[in-house]
């Protein structure tokens, strides 16, 4: 099965092709899915004709086309304006072809040949095209965008949700002023794929600021970055703008970050970003925590591959990482799509400002690669050719007249894609007496469009068909079946810990780092001395020495075959002296490491020695197994 056929290139259709007839060689059945009334990415080499000259053979093979006439996607009165309207504006731009070649644009009829849909629903739905055009106050865009902005209201009165509304255009230029117009005049929050990019976290982008900083300290606009943002937006300084850059930037940084500079260049990149999380008092700015924790999940991944140096990370997210989006869940607010991204979706309530898009080139220089069939212009391969009608009344008519029914179907394309969105309610502004656009193709298709539906329009009028359907209220469903229920949304902070965990590096690693071997080291006779200072403690007579020794290599304090030789070698020497023998002869009660009081210079001190024994007479006894110092043998 190939699906969105429509967008085949014709690279993929000589690799697919092949495909399709070794598999149907062979007996098998392949399917193929598409709408050519769906291709729209013909700048990424989608290829519409190929779906299009799909007729009833593949090779030897018939081919046996389905159309799918039922639309359960919208409603009745949408169902019935589109194809009505799409119908007509076929018509539309066939006459125009026709007029000028004398022939009709059969491929084009083609393509839109099953354009009719059927609808199971009743019959609703809302739909409404006003052509607008600019006055002494407003410009076109003004007035777009104060239509756009009423139009809204008037759907939140009527009600419609502010989830269900999505607006389309054209060109992702047109999203910013829109969504600029909406948050500033109207106080409504626009949701769109760039406003869940991880660099429009404001606490993301000041860690990054710091991390540039950090790495160059003489880059004066991150500097001034970091130091207004920190002001303004953690602080809530009563300076302005200005005033903030009259300081030095130094002086508006947090005191603990200037402080720990140097130690800060050389953490971790993880715990960096933490540390500076903290430093700027990042978790003071409302509404990042989805970002933040998409960043780190980010930096968790980036460091299985990459080093912790921050530079190459800082090229990682100028490069990559910035552009990256967080799912937008449940966010309340209006969506915002540019015409392609919201192919193959579905909306409530669809507007659709600007729609009066040029129907021919939208760029002022798009090349057309030419074959010239006439002498002396095919003595080149090919041609680059800047498009324009001039071509018509030269050797590249054929070539223009290919490329000028290609951007036709591109363009009315992005139109069908458009208006099918819309499942309650379409909304539609255009300009009047645009030529050569959108504007100019529904002018003229909507008089034999309305006719269609029994109904009279002139471009004075505003079109409207139906009456505005409001959003449904969502059914709660109680149920004692956990899986069933809708889960509860429950808030989740971004928090930096800073663990109290302070770093003790033993005798044995500083000697590794030193390069030393434990028989160079300083500390081999402390590392004796401890061991031999237990082996003693748990000795009570001479018959316990060599039960001890293999506890020891059991425990794995003793390790080698080596030190247990050396170990047991030292015991028997301590053990031939007459004093020890006598004092592990069994004949004592023992007192191990128990503390003595007693008085100096009037004051109570205590000491625990490692053995005391009494019997006639006291023997205190504490080991000493170090390095023999002359200076204290007879303290």
């Amino acid at each position: 099965m190939i699906d969105e056929f429509q967008d085949t290139s014709r690279m993929q259709w000589d690799n697919f092709k092949l495909l399709l007839l070794e598999g149907l060689s062979q007996g098998a059945d392949s399917l193929i899915v598409g709408d050519v009334k769906q291709s729209i990415y013909r700048w990424r080499n989608g290829d519409w004709g190929i779906l299009n000259g799909l007729n009833k053979q593949l090779g030897y093979f018939s081919i046996r086309t389905e159309t799918l006439k039922t639309n359960r996607r919208s409603e009745t009165n949408i169902i019935r304006f589109n194809n009505s309207i799409f119908s007509a504006a076929v018509d539309y731009l066939n006459e125009m072809y026709n007029k000028q070649l004398g022939s009709i644009c059969e491929p084009l009829i083609n393509a839109y040949a099953d354009v009719e849909q059927e609808s199971p629903n009743k019959q609703q739905g809302y739909v409404k095209v006003e052509f607008l055009e600019p006055d002494e106050e407003h410009d076109y865009t003004e007035q777009t965008l104060i239509s756009l902005g009423m139009e809204v209201e008037h759907l939140l009165q009527s009600g419609v949700k502010l989830n269900d509304i999505a607006i389309l255009v054209r060109k992702n230029k047109s999203i910013p002023r829109i969504a600029d117009y909406f948050d500033k005049q109207l106080n409504y929050k626009i949701v769109s794929d760039e406003a869940f990019r991880l660099d429009a976290s404001l606490a993301i982008c000041m860690m990054l600021d710091a991390l540039r900083y950090l790495s160059d300290p003489e880059n004066r606009i991150v500097k001034a970055q970091l130091a207004t943002n920190y002001q303004l937006q953690i602080l809530h300084s009563e300076y302005d703008l200005n005033s903030l850059l009259l300081h030095k930037a130094e002086e508006l940084f947090p005191p603990a970050f200037l402080e720990r500079m140097a130690e800060l260049r050389l953490m971790p990149l993880y715990e960096l970003l933490e540390e500076l999380f903290s430093l700027f008092e990042l978790h003071r700015i409302e509404q990042q925590d989805a970002y933040l924790f998409a960043f780190f999940d980010a930096v968790t991944d980036y460091l299985q591959s990459h080093s912790s140096d921050p530079d190459s990370f800082i090229r990682y997210w100028n490069e990559t990482l910035s552009g990256k989006t967080i799912p937008s869940g449940e966010v309340e607010g209006i969506r915002i799509f540019s015409i392609h991204k919201s192919k193959g979706l579905e909306f409530h309530t669809v507007l659709l400002p600007f729609c009066d898009w040029k129907l021919e080139n939208e760029t002022n220089n798009q090349l057309v690669w030419c074959v010239p069939q006439e002498a002396p212009f095919n003595e080149l391969d090919i041609v680059p050719v800047n498009y324009s009608s001039a071509m018509a009344e030269s050797v590249y008519r054929t070539d223009y007249l290919h490329e000028r029914l290609q951007l036709w179907v591109d363009n009315l394309n992005l139109l069908y894609v458009a208006f099918t969105r819309a499942g309650k309610n379409l909304i539609i502004w255009s300009r009047k007496g645009q030529r050569n656009t959108m504007a100019e193709l529904l002018t003229g298709a909507l008089p034999q469009a309305a006719n269609k539906l029994d109904q009279e329009w002139d471009e004075e009028q505003v079109y409207e068909l139906g009456d505005l359907c409001p959003s449904e209220n969502e059914k709660k469903i109680d149920s004692g079946n956990k899986l069933t229920r809708k889960p509860e949304k429950l808030p989740v902070n971004m928090e930096s810990m800073h663990p109290d965990i302070e770093f003790r590096q033993s005798n044995r690693s500083a000697d590794f780092i030193k390069g030393l071997s434990e028989e160079e080291s300083d500390d081999r006779f402390i590392n004796h001395g401890q061991l031999l200072h237990t082996l003693f403690s748990a000795i009570e007579t001479k018959d316990d020495i060599e039960p001890a020794i293999h506890h020891l290599i059991f425990e794995g304090i003793i390790g080698s075959k080596e030190a247990e030789e050396r170990i047991r070698s030292l015991t028997v020497k301590a053990f031939s002296l007459p004093e020890v023998q006598e004092w592990y002869s069994g004949e004592w009660r023992l007192f191990n490491e128990c503390a003595i009081i007693y008085k100096d210079k009037g004051v109570l001190q205590t000491r625990r020695p490692d053995r005391v024994m009494k019997n006639e007479q006291v023997v205190v006894v504490d080991f000493k197994f170090g390095k023999a110092n002359k200076n204290t043998t007879n303290r």
